[in-house]
Parts: structure tokens; C-alpha cells; sequence
């Protein structure tokens, strides 16, 4: 396979690029009326990648969420990791922690319902990002259930009532109702 190829209008493309492509190109343009030259310096960055994903995580309300991420960049370019909650950059006051010791770890304390969703983690520099997500389902006991509809009809001889129960809660699983 050809990794260096040059196009008709001088256009230099270097497929599979690494850091050993680094380094001072001379482009020597000539036409019948002499030539010129020009040199430039190219230098390849390492891609910026996500090492270590957050995972998906199921927490119970009033306790606490912990997602952890690490990523890895060119050693030359400043990395930085921001979390992100349903598409919007979380800030890091409250009950949302991202610790001064490790960039990498975002800690949700008294998880409440309004905190579930989809919780991303970005790393990034000058030149490029990666992301990776997790998701946060926050579950608790059920509400009382509530009394929907009352029904009563029949006979006389064979009366009935209907009682429709509605469920409250989240994720509800099984339903007991005793005389």
C-alpha cells in the first residue's frame, strides 16, 4: 500500500500518519518559467482515546453514584476531562463532585429520580476528543399505589365491584392485593 501520495494540484496525503511521519516537508513547485520551494513543518499528534469507559450503574435514591473514566493523549497536548448529563456540561457544584485528585471520577451524592439519564464522559484537547457514556437508572421502593376507578354493578343477585389500582413507582414488577 502507498502511504505518501501527491495529487495533481500538489496536495502531499500520508495515509495511516504516525508520529515517525513528523517532521520538515519541501515542496518544489516548477512550471516552465523556473521553480520555488517551500518547506513546512508537520507534526502528528497522538489521537486522544477514552482508556477506560464509565459503566452503566443502577443506584438507589438518597445514595450515592460513582463513574470513573480515563483516557490518554499526546504527551505534548494539555488533557482534559468534563462530564455531561443528557447533552448538557455538568458543573460541579452541589450534589455533583469531580475530584481535584482524579480528573477522571465524577461522584453523585443523594442520587435523587431527576438524576437518571445518560452521563457522558469527554476527553479532550486542542485538536481532538473522545467520548464515552454510562447510564444512571435511579430506583426506590414504589409509591403507595392510588385507587384509579371504582366500578359497581350487577344485580341484586350477583353484585360486583371493579377496583382499578394505579402504580406509582418506577420499573414496578408485581402487584399483591389481599382481602
Amino acid at each position: 500500500m502507498i502511504r505518501y501520495s501527491i495529487s495533481k494540484n500538489g496536495t502531499l496525503t500520508i495515509r495511516d500518519a504516525s508520529t515517525l511521519d513528523s517532521g520538515i516537508y519541501v515542496c518544489n513547485a516548477t512550471n516552465k518559467f523556473g521553480s520555488t520551494i517551500r518547506n513546512t513543518t508537520v507534526s502528528i499528534k497522538k489521537k486522544t482515546r477514552i482508556q477506560n469507559q464509565p459503566n452503566s450503574q443502577e443506584i438507589r435514591r438518597g445514595h450515592y453514584a460513582i463513574f470513573r473514566c480515563t483516557a490518554v493523549a499526546d504527551s505534548s497536548l494539555n488533557l482534559t476531562i468534563d462530564w455531561y448529563k443528557d447533552g448538557k456540561l455538568l458543573s460541579y457544584t452541589g450534589r455533583f463532585i469531580k475530584t481535584t485528585i482524579d480528573d477522571n471520577l465524577l461522584k453523585i451524592v443523594d442520587v435523587q429520580f431527576d438524576d437518571a439519564g445518560v452521563y457522558v464522559c469527554r476527553a479532550s484537547t486542542d485538536l481532538d476528543f473522545d467520548d464515552a457514556s454510562a447510564t444512571l437508572v435511579v430506583q426506590d421502593r414504589p409509591n403507595r399505589p392510588k385507587i384509579k376507578k371504582i366500578n359497581c354493578n350487577g344485580t341484586i343477585d350477583q353484585p360486583y365491584a371493579v377496583v382499578q389500582w394505579e402504580g406509582t413507582g418506577l420499573n414496578l414488577t408485581f402487584f399483591l392485593i389481599e382481602k
